[in-house]
C-alpha cells in the first residue's frame, strides 16, 4: 500500500470518527436540552424526534474546525443541569415570577388557558386553574368566570368543563377563544371587559406564569388581582427531587424568554 493510500485511509477513519463522536454528542446534548426545556423556551418545540435533526447537525459541525461549538454547547447544558438539580439557584430566581395579590371582589374571574388532551380533557394545568377559578366564583369573589381556549389542534374540553361546573355549583361561564398567547388572551378579554363595563378582574393561572400574565393584562388597561392556582407538580418554595428542580428550571427558562420577548414588543 502506498503512502498516499495509507494517508487517504487514515483521513477517512478520522472523518468517520468525527462523525460518530458528533452524532453521539449531539444525541446526548439534545436529550439534555429537552430535559431542561431549552428548545421549548426558545423555539416552542420539545419533541424527542428533534434528535434526528440535531444529532446529524452536530456531526457535520464536529467534522469542521468549529467542533468546539458542540463541546461548548454540551458543557453549558451540563452546567445548567447541575446548577438546577444540585443548588437552590433557580428556585430562588423563579420566585420573582410569582405574583400573589390580596383577594378583592371583582367583576369577573379569568382563567387562562392551557392545553387539552386527545381525549378532550383538560391537561393538568388547565384542570387546576379551572377548579380554582370556579371556587372563587362559588365563594362570591366575582359573578362570572371567563375561560380562554387555546386555538390550533387542541380539541375543546366541553364535557370536562361541564362536569367540573356541576361539581362546583354551576358558575356562570363565558368563553373567549381561540387564543394563541397570553397577549392574545389579554387583548381579547379587554375587548369583552370594555363591552361589559368590567373594571377589575381576578386572574387565575399557574404560579410561575402569574407575574407576566398580570403585567400583560395591566398593559391593556385592566385592573388586576393576581391569584395563582395551587401548584401541585411540586412545592415552589422548596422543590426537593431532581424532577421537581428541573420543573422549576423549565418554568424559569420559558418565562425569561417570554418576558424578554414581551418587553421587546411593548406588551408589558
Amino acid at each position: 500500500m502506498t503512502r498516499d493510500a495509507r494517508t487517504a485511509g487514515g483521513a477517512r477513519r478520522d472523518r468517520l470518527r468525527d462523525t460518530a463522536i458528533g452524532l453521539y454528542m449531539g444525541s446526548l446534548v439534545w436529550m439534555a436540552l429537552v430535559m431542561t426545556s431549552i428548545p421549548k423556551a426558545f423555539l416552542e418545540f420539545d419533541r424527542w424526534w428533534g434528535i434526528f435533526v440535531f444529532a446529524p447537525l452536530c456531526a457535520l459541525i464536529h467534522g469542521t474546525r468549529a467542533r468546539w461549538l458542540v463541546w461548548a454547547t454540551g458543557g453549558m447544558v451540563i452546567l445548567l443541569f447541575v446548577l438546577a438539580v444540585a443548588t437552590p439557584l433557580f428556585t430562588r430566581a423563579a420566585r420573582s415570577l410569582v405574583r400573589t395579590d390580596e383577594l378583592r371582589k371583582a367583576d369577573a374571574v379569568i382563567v387562562l388557558s392551557s392545553a387539552t388532551t386527545k381525549e378532550r380533557r383538560l391537561d393538568e394545568y388547565g384542570f387546576i386553574r379551572t377548579i380554582e377559578g370556579m371556587r372563587l366564583v362559588s365563594d362570591g369573589w366575582a359573578p362570572t368566570l371567563v375561560r380562554t381556549e387555546v386555538g390550533g389542534d387542541f380539541p375543546r374540553a366541553d364535557a370536562d368543563i361541564a362536569e367540573l361546573a356541576r361539581l362546583c355549583g354551576r358558575p356562570h361561564i363565558e368563553v373567549i377563544g381561540p387564543v394563541y398567547s397570553t397577549r392574545d388572551e389579554a387583548t381579547r378579554f379587554a375587548d369583552v371587559a370594555r363591552e361589559r363595563g368590567w373594571e377589575r378582574v381576578i386572574v387565575v393561572t399557574s404560579p410561575y406564569h402569574s407575574a407576566r400574565a398580570a403585567a400583560v393584562l395591566e398593559k391593556v388597561g385592566i385592573t388586576v388581582v393576581s391569584h395563582p392556582c395551587p401548584e401541585r407538580e411540586f412545592a415552589p418554595s422548596n422543590p426537593r427531587s431532581m424532577k421537581e428542580r428541573l420543573a422549576v428550571l423549565r418554568w424559569w427558562l420559558y418565562e425569561q424568554v417570554r418576558w424578554a420577548l414581551y418587553r421587546a414588543r411593548g406588551w408589558v
